[in-house]
């Protein structure tokens, strides 16, 4: 469920959990959004953002289930909105923990488009061979994750540098 200020229930969301890929054959959708009618359909949802502490760093992922795993985490449901986070959030420092994905075109962009606008953005390091969060679970702790992801932030030349060497993997 996603919430909003006052904790009223504004939307909720829905994943396909198919352990044997038949989803992707037939073309299925992996999530399913479904927002109140008191939601103005072209705002932005935001998994999470009622319950962190602006005061603390936030960690800013691109789903739900992987902000389960970090502390002060908050999800944008889809890498889409990286422009765009919650205007209460605007002055909070945040780091940006996109998949780990140095094929996908996209995140690249974002990853691009983040470093332009000076953000602070976790690449992953070489030792880390899971997609997402929610694949790491399964092997490390999030104590271990989250170490990870601190070590792995960069801003400004370091993190075009970094990018750069990400995508070769």
């Amino acid at each position: 469920p996603f919430y909003d200020k006052n904790g009223n229930v504004i939307a909720a969301q829905g994943r396909l959990i198919n352990f044997t890929g038949e989803s992707k054959a037939r073309n299925t959708a992996k999530y399913i959004t479904v927002k109140s009618a008191l939601v103005n359909p072209s705002e932005r949802l935001w998994y999470n953002q009622w319950n962190v502490n602006p005061k603390k760093k936030i960690y800013i992922v691109e789903g739900p289930i992987d902000s389960m795993f970090l502390k002060n985490a908050i999800a944008m449901v889809g890498a889409g909105a990286i422009d765009n986070i919650p205007a209460h959030l605007k002055d909070s420092e945040g780091v940006y923990v996109l998949d780990n994905e140095p094929r996908n075109k996209h995140i690249c962009d974002y990853m691009e488009k983040l470093i332009g606008l000076g953000k602070n953005i976790c690449i992953w390091p070489r030792s880390v061979f899971e997609k997402d969060i929610n694949d790491m679970i399964h092997t490390r702790t999030t104590k271990e994750i989250q170490w990870i992801i601190d070590k792995n932030t960069f801003s400004g030349m370091e993190a075009k540098l970094r990018l750069n060497e990400w995508r070769k993997v």
